[in-house]
């Protein structure tokens, strides 16, 4: 297929879409928009053969080079007249090193000026024209709000710098409604996420939005979502493709889209094979995956967990095809997927993929045999196994379900403890129970606990010492609370109590001694809510010396795992 001179207009000028078919260009430039991004985006420059084009942006893993000959499969127009985006989504490179056009027989083209219509048509096989995420609806007006042009913005385009926008995209997924306290009081949040065929995005709701737009979301409705706000996301709690997050406010307004013509997807996936899983991925990813425990890459089977609701409510029978959007990859006994309460599962998935897996099992799968994985551990699980910090921070915590705590073992060392506020009086309890709760101290000498709703003339001191620990992969703050706090300490919370009121340097001398000392933590990882943001919680909850002599066993052990896996 060669180059047709005058399909750069068309497509802009959205005569062309990708329903009608593929259309070719040729790549001039290309150059990298966000390597760190989760996305990797190319800034290219293609050419017709006529016109060129320096506004496309190319959404794609594999590596370009200038004369690559590319067919264009799917595609999407966006942005205002003035600053309009040619989104490449799918292609193939069809031909490497195609031959360039000459100097000066090629001239740049802008939305809105006249051109020279191609003398044949540009696809193959022109089809019925539908619209696509991005583009205007036909035959009809658009749903308000719309944007100032009458278009909505596709989802992949956002970015925290936009003032106004305005998308139109179906509801995947909504998270049941969640009741927090922080410094500032009550509150409650819900989320959701949001997909129009571009990509997907997460979007959260706090206190008073949450009143005025929880029975507003549902998910399969299509809505319109105007002026929220758009900020980096932590890929920690949010496994969408974008590269941002966004929070509703007052100025967000969320209607329904009533006539639902069908231009927004249900749900989009982004497939791998089983094979790939066990061989590429690592423990924190996440992925779609359509999957019964197996499929046709391989002969090894993978397990696939469920959790709380969705277990109990799950009913599928041998043979039957599901699909699974957003499922964590972990690590016992081999390679697992975890479904977790922001994954989605579809059963008797029907499309192109679900299709060719169904087939395949009626004719082959159903009458194979299906093995372990290769080297995974069957000697079976560890309760509180070591984990480095840098998998706390990358969704090892994800293995458990909704707000249940994840608890593990880390060999580390202290590198920084915050010494103001460490210490505090607490409370004796009546009768000398020792209630341990902070004091306030009264005019006239006594201490006021407000739990017990008592006055006493005596106190406990206390230690709640946060402090940064590290592994050489990962570092993260955890607070030590009395008794770890002492042992790791090596001093009892009386002696520092008394240290830490006295003048003098003593108190930080001290502290200063404690600067890189290694241990081994037994800690308790848990999601909360701070000041309207999700973050991840340590605290210790047991500390010991290190054994060299099991804990050199226990690496050996690990090594030999890793070498059986990799065999």
């Amino acid at each position: 297929m060669s180059l047709v001179p005058g399909t750069i207009p068309l497509v802009f000028n959205r005569e062309v879409t990708s329903s009608d078919g593929p259309v070719y260009v040729l790549l001039i430039v290309s150059r990298e928009l966000n390597k760190s991004a989760t996305t990797r985006r190319l800034r290219g420059k293609l050419t017709d053969g006529k016109y060129e084009s320096q506004m496309t942006v190319i959404v794609t893993d594999k590596q370009l080079e200038k004369g690559d000959l590319l067919k264009v499969k799917h595609w999407n127009i966006t942005g205002s007249a003035e600053k309009m985006l040619f989104q490449i989504e799918e292609f193939e490179v069809e031909t490497k090193n195609f031959p360039l056009p000459k100097s000066g027989t090629t001239k740049i083209w802008k939305y809105g000026q006249p051109f020279d219509r191609p003398s044949k048509s540009v696809v193959a096989a022109p089809k019925k024209k539908v619209n696509v995420p991005g583009a205007p609806a036909r035959g009809k007006e658009n749903a308000k709000p719309a944007t100032a042009d009458g278009r909505f913005m596709s989802i992949m385009t956002l970015t925290p710098y936009m003032n106004k926008w305005v998308i139109k995209a179906r509801v995947t997924q909504k998270s049941a409604l969640k009741e927090y306290q922080n410094a500032k009081g009550a509150g409650k949040l819900f989320s959701f996420t949001v997909e129009d065929g571009t990509c997907d995005l997460k979007i959260s709701a706090f206190n008073d939005e949450v009143d005025k737009f929880m029975n507003i979301i549902e998910k399969g409705k299509v809505i319109t979502i105007s002026n929220g706000s758009l900020k980096p996301k932590n890929p920690q709690y949010n496994r969408t493709k974008h590269d941002y997050e966004c929070t509703l406010g007052r100025n967000t307004a969320i209607e329904e889209v009533m006539d639902d013509d069908g231009d927004i997807p249900e749900m989009s996936f982004d497939f791998e094979n089983i094979s790939k899983i066990i061989a590429e991925r690592a423990k924190g990813a996440f992925v779609d995956r359509d999957l019964e425990v197996v499929d046709d890459s391989t002969k090894e089977k993978l397990r696939c967990t469920l959790w709380g609701k969705q277990a109990v409510e799950f009913n599928a029978e041998r043979g039957q095809v599901l699909a699974v959007k957003g499922a964590s990859v972990g690590e016992f006994q081999g390679k697992t997927l975890s479904v977790g309460r922001d994954s989605e599962i579809v059963l008797d998935f029907t499309e192109k993929d679900g299709e060719r897996l169904r087939v395949w099992w009626q004719q082959e799968g159903q009458d194979s045999t299906f093995e372990g994985q290769s080297g995974a551990n069957t000697g079976g699980g560890k309760k509180n196994q070591m984990v480095t910090l840098d998998a706390l921070m990358h969704g090892a915590n994800y293995e458990t379900e909704g707000d249940k705590p994840y608890w593990f073992n880390s060999k580390c060392y202290l590198t920084y403890i915050k010494k103001d506020r460490m210490v505090y009086k607490g409370c004796v309890g009546k009768e000398g129970t020792g209630c341990n709760k902070k004091l306030i101290e009264e005019d006239d000498g006594t201490y006021r606990c407000e739990k017990c709703n008592s006055n006493f003339q005596d106190f406990n001191y206390r230690i709640m010492m946060n402090a940064a620990v590290t592994d050489g992969r990962g570092q993260h703050f955890c607070t030590f609370f009395g008794d770890t706090a002492e042992q790791i300490l090596d001093i009892s919370s009386k002696d520092l109590g008394e240290m830490f009121m006295s003048d003098g340097n003593e108190f930080d001398d001290f502290i200063n001694t404690k600067s890189c000392l290694e241990f081994i933590l037994g800690g308790r990882a848990k999601s909360e809510i701070y000041q309207d943001e999700q973050r991840l919680r340590v605290a210790a909850q047991r500390v010991a010396q290190i054994d060299y002599n099991k804990y050199g066993m226990d690496l050996i052990n690990r090594m030999k795992e890793f070498e059986n896996k990799s065999l």
